[in-house]
């Protein structure tokens, strides 16, 4: 029984230190560096992009200004601990005291992601949980030299077993977004929360409908997985990144999926769209992405609005927290008539 535990958790160790070290590796490759990227990263485009989604929104002005020039001073060395941690991460079953050390360097760095962008990845911080459990209380016997040998050729089956997302990308100047604008009864306009679309607000952050959009684009959102076009960007001015997004960019545009954000809207309008039990909503994880849970702007209620827009949004952003609008554009706008009718063109 004790060898087949042990087998177990050799398992474990393995698939969780493999994750933490494709992490690292992916980081390497998009740079084409050993220690390329924690060096050429500006993370903070990763925080001023997310506080344009609405992270931290609502917090008080001095913490704001903490927040950004606490990552504006250590981001660099930050980006340099991250790698170290996610490269070591292979030798989790190298000794016992070294997994401790790994298990501490990983709290750490979620919850600094967390802190910086409301990025909250509870299923590892879980899993995280139990195996520092299993390490520090159960009579577990997987450390040593043999073992990590043993992990390595585990570690390579999981990369083509497994699909994995990449987790190595640049934050760039450049980000694109989505908006809403709810027009009310009484005649005003107003931008509203993401939130108000819920559930599907996190596709809305995330950039997946995307392809709703009729023009070129570089990427969704602000995570550029090409250095080149990273570099591109460094020093150029809006007309710049113009040219840039004419010249690299690829029109994604699918009718259908227009289609089916016409629909969603139509169904908010009715009703407000899908209803969520709300009861869950308090013993469910949260999201992964949490910006929108300090957004300033309103939420409203379908019922409650003669129309809805959608506008796609595209910033130059610079590091003193700077932004160039180079467009936003109104992509899908539903209405309804004094009847509460729904109005096709």
């Amino acid at each position: 029984m004790t060898s087949k535990l042990n087998t177990l958790f050799l398992m474990f160790f393995s698939l969780y230190g493999f994750f933490y070290f494709h992490s690292g590796l992916q980081k390497i490759v998009v740079s084409g560096s050993l220690w390329g990227w924690p060096f050429e990263n500006e993370i903070i485009y990763n925080l001023l992009a997310i506080r344009d989604r609405g992270w931290l929104q609502n917090a008080p002005q001095w913490l704001v200004d903490f927040h950004f020039d606490y990552f504006l001073a250590f981001g660099t060395v930050g980006q340099v601990l991250v790698l170290i941690t996610e490269l070591a991460a292979i030798f989790v079953l190298w000794s016992k005291r070294l997994a401790k050390w790994l298990f501490l360097g990983i709290f750490i760095l979620h919850f600094h992601v967390f802190v910086l962008n409301g990025a909250l990845f509870w299923l590892w911080g879980t899993v995280g949980a139990f195996l520092i459990y299993a390490l520090l209380k159960m009579k577990v016997d997987v450390f040593s030299k043999r073992n990590f040998l043993i992990s390595i050729p585990l570690m390579i089956v999981f990369v083509f077993a497994l699909q994995v997302s990449k987790l190595g990308w640049y934050d760039s100047r450049l980000d694109n977004f989505f908006e809403l604008e709810a027009e009310l009864y009484k005649g005003e306009k107003e931008m509203v929360s993401l939130n108000t679309m819920k559930p599907y607000t996190l596709h809305f952050q995330y950039g997946n409908f995307l392809s709703v959009v009729d023009y070129k684009n570089i990427y969704s959102g602000f995570l550029m997985l090409n250095k080149s076009d990273f570099e591109a960007l460094a020093g150029v001015d809006s007309s710049g990144a113009m040219e840039l997004i004419e010249s690299k960019g690829v029109n994604v545009y699918r009718p259908e999926m227009r289609q089916e954000l016409s629909n969603i809207l139509d169904s908010f309008l009715v009703n407000s769209g899908p209803q969520e039990n709300e009861w869950l909503n308090y013993f469910q994880p949260p999201p992964y992405w949490n910006a929108h849970y300090t957004d300033t702007l309103a939420e409203v209620k379908g019922p409650e609005t003669v129309g809805i827009t959608v506008y796609h949004s595209c910033v130059l952003r610079d590091r003193s927290g700077g932004r160039t609008l180079l467009w936003k554009r109104p992509v899908i706008t539903r209405e309804k008539n004094e009847f509460g009718e729904l109005i096709y063109k």
